[in-house]
């Protein structure tokens, strides 16, 4: 589970805690990871702030899309959507990745 400075991140779909791969500390604020989808599902992140300080300050990137600052108290808080108007939560889905022509993919 990706953290920084007391701050956990989760990806939840269908109940289950997903799995996160490569996770990296940028510096000494950031953390990323690669959590691998299952297109068309959606998924929930889970904040958990285990410092004993009011108004932590997170924000989140999903595919360097940003999806909100959140203000945290001790203890945990799910967001299971973004709100698209005061009264109606979007829910967060996997995207489908679509390819076309020639793929070249290199891993160094």
């Amino acid at each position: 589970m990706p953290s920084v400075n007391g701050v956990y991140i989760s990806v939840i779909s269908e109940d289950d805690i997903l799995d996160e791969y490569a996770i990296e500390n940028l510096d000494d604020r950031t953390v990323g990871c690669f959590v691998p989808g299952a297109p068309d599902k959606t998924f929930q992140i889970l904040l958990t702030n285990t410092l004993n300080l009011q108004g932590v300050s997170v924000a989140i990137i999903v595919d360097n899309n940003p999806i909100g600052r959140y203000y945290l108290a001790p203890g945990q808080r799910l967001l299971p959507g973004l709100y698209a108007t005061d009264s109606t939560l979007r829910p967060l889905k996997f995207r489908t990745l679509v390819f076309e022509g020639e793929i070249k993919i290199s891993c160094a």
